[in-house]
């Protein structure tokens, strides 16, 4: 019995540097861990000969839902740490699968020992691209192919079936732009830094006016007059409130009498709190900041026209010149950071699906 088989007994390929024959034809499934419960996973593998120099070499190709693996023999790997993990040339694989896997069907030549109806114990370690497989005590080497090298390799007829979900060693399509990534990241990280801190030494921060007010409704409060000096720069307005489960707006006027230059904008406050000891909770904020840009020098006051839910209310205001306001510097670190969360995000969703098909 044949799986979909692509290749057949006879057909020549080269795969990495050697020239291989296909001699060999086997479907094997896969059983969960009491022998006799069957998954429904089958796959076809190759027995490829080939000659390397003078020596034979012996290897299999595998292909599951799409993704080909070649794996050749290899040295037996260290001896599995506390996560099952082993070590072979330098290189760390992860556990992946461990399961008992039955031989179907031959057709061909297969090594001495393999029957139909052989069961083999079997376990897989990953270190992608690289794939490290013992059948009962051989150790087997693999590397992912791409369906377009073997299809070209072997001379093919139409084109390879498609993949199904992600191969155990399929390499990640963004493992490869990961380091850029985080490159770039800390380069506008520090520029973006740079300029906040050059922009905030260079602010004046200069406090021009402060003052406290008793509204009550129907009453308008003014601010006294107060110069602004230097170049054009922003403003910022601090309104602090002793709004108690309730709101604060204000309708706020920047006036120039000079000029009749009116600047309108608004500030809104909103708090609220209950409960007592552990279950005591709150939400909003008595203090609430705006910016003003590009004010003109000259002399200013402030008009109020408030609306709020609590008939007595208190409230400061703090009038400060050319300041470094804080949400521009994180709003840019939000533009910064959402590119790389995007592509964390992704990358982390391709190995969730690889690791979807673990069974550790």
């Amino acid at each position: 019995m044949t799986l979909n088989s692509q290749l057949h007994v006879g057909a020549r390929g080269t795969l990495q540097g050697i020239e291989w024959e296909c001699r060999g034809v086997v479907v094997r499934r896969g059983l969960n861990e009491e022998v006799g419960s069957v998954g429904d996973d089958r796959w076809n593998e190759y027995f490829l000969v080939g000659t390397d120099g003078d020596e034979r070499q012996n290897a299999w190709l595998s292909v599951v839902q799409g993704h080909w693996t070649l794996l050749r023999p290899s040295a037996a790997p260290s001896e599995p740490d506390k996560n099952g993990a082993r070590s072979l040339n330098e290189t760390t694989f992860e556990a992946f699968r461990r399961s008992k896997v039955e031989t179907m069907s031959i057709e061909g030549e297969v090594p001495d020992g393999l029957t139909v109806g052989t069961l083999i114990d079997t376990e897989e370690l990953i270190a992608p691209p690289q794939l490290l497989a013992r059948e009962d005590d051989e150790w087997w080497l693999g590397e992912h192919l791409e369906p377009d090298a073997v299809w070209n390799a072997f001379a093919l007829n139409g084109g390879p079936p498609l993949r199904v979900g992600v191969g155990a060693c399929q390499p990640s399509p963004h493992a490869a732009v990961a380091k850029p990534m985080r490159q770039a990241l800390l380069a506008f990280l520090v520029a973006a830094v740079v300029i906040h801190v050059v922009g905030f030494t260079g602010a004046a921060h200069t406090v021009v006016a402060e003052e406290s007010f008793e509204w009550e409704p129907g009453v308008i409060p003014v601010t006294e007059s107060f110069e602004l000096t230097g170049r054009t720069a922003n403003v910022r307005i601090t309104t602090t409130t002793n709004v108690e489960n309730t709101w604060a707006y204000f309708s706020y006027a920047l006036i120039n009498p000079e000029t009749g230059r009116s600047l309108s904008l608004g500030s809104e406050v909103s708090y609220h709190a209950g409960g007592e000891g552990e279950a005591a909770w709150s939400e909003g904020s008595r203090t609430d900041q705006i910016v003003v840009p590009a004010v003109p020098s000259g002399w200013w006051f402030l008009r109020a026209d408030v609306q709020s839910g609590q008939e007595e209310l208190n409230f400061d205001v703090r009038i400060e010149r050319d300041v470094a306001p804080q949400r521009f510097f994180l709003g840019a670190l939000a533009l910064i950071l959402l590119p790389y969360g995007i592509f964390t995000y992704r990358r982390a969703s391709f190995e969730h699906e690889r690791w979807q098909e673990s069974d550790l």
